[in-house]
């Protein structure tokens, strides 16, 4: 057990940790960039120092055991005693009940105020020098394919479309969509009309769509099928409209042509 006697508002707060070599937890201990048993404590060191004059140590309980496996069992389980026992998760340094909390729980109150340390949020100050750090900063077309391959297949859950559009609502729009509106306001059309894209482009767009699209067979009247890509290929070679397709596939129907389509 460590407990903190420099003076200041966590006076007397202590943080309760075990160890099977206590050489090697004191060496972590004296290392202050490394991150010693959470982030409590570690902000904690970072900011009263780690000093002997700053610290007490003290050994409130020595574990035996016959084997390695039933000893790290029994520390587990001392430690959340401990913990408890000195209250040391709301009012000290460990931000959990450690790794003997199996079948128990934590008390509101216990969960509102580790909510509240998780929800801390940067200084304006802070907020600034990120700013200052990341200007020009560029990220390398490598580093974006990765992103971009982490990204794909991904799906938002409800829940999280929610929480992004309500966080969304009544925020002004950002400056690259504020000037797409004024550019449309005043020209009566967005800035790529009138450009002609290369057949390249539009080779990347249709495979693009055919990824996302839905495979569809058609029927025709003759009962000959035929595979296509997405809807839009097949109302395109059928001389219908894709809405029309969209709905023969949704009912089962047959379109005025004696066309039905479905689903691969």
């Amino acid at each position: 057990m460590r407990r903190l006697i420099a003076p200041g508002a966590d006076y007397g707060k202590v943080y309760i940790g075990q160890t099977i070599c206590i050489e090697d937890r004191n060496s972590n201990w004296y290392k202050r960039n490394n991150n010693y048993g959470g982030m409590k404590i570690s902000e904690a060191r970072q900011k009263y120092g780690v000093g002997d004059d700053v610290w007490e140590t003290k050994t409130v309980e020595k574990i035996y055991a016959d084997t390695e496996e039933e000893l790290h069992i029994k520390l587990n389980e001392r430690e959340t005693y401990h913990i408890r026992e000195y209250d040391s998760v709301e009012n000290g340094f460990n931000g959990s009940y450690g790794r003997g909390m199996q079948g128990l729980s934590h008390s509101d109150a216990s969960k509102a105020k580790i909510s509240a340390h998780h929800r801390k949020t940067q200084t304006d100050e802070t907020k600034a020098k990120i700013s200052v750090s990341e200007k020009g900063h560029v990220v390398s077309a490598e580093t974006r394919a990765k992103i971009s391959e982490g990204n794909k297949g991904k799906k938002r859950s409800d829940s999280i479309k929610a929480k992004q559009s309500a966080i969304r609502k009544g925020k002004e729009p950002k400056a690259a969509s504020k000037a797409l509106q004024e550019y449309v306001a005043k020209n009566g059309h967005g800035p790529t009309k009138g450009i002609k894209q290369s057949p390249e482009a539009r080779a990347n767009m249709k495979s693009a769509q055919q990824k996302l699209g839905v495979n569809v067979i058609a029927i025709y009247p003759d009962g000959s099928q035929k595979e296509f890509n997405t809807m839009l290929d097949a109302a395109k070679a059928c001389n219908i409209n894709v809405g029309s397709v969209a709905s023969v596939i949704k009912t089962g129907g047959t379109c005025r042509n004696g066309m039905k389509f479905r689903k691969v």
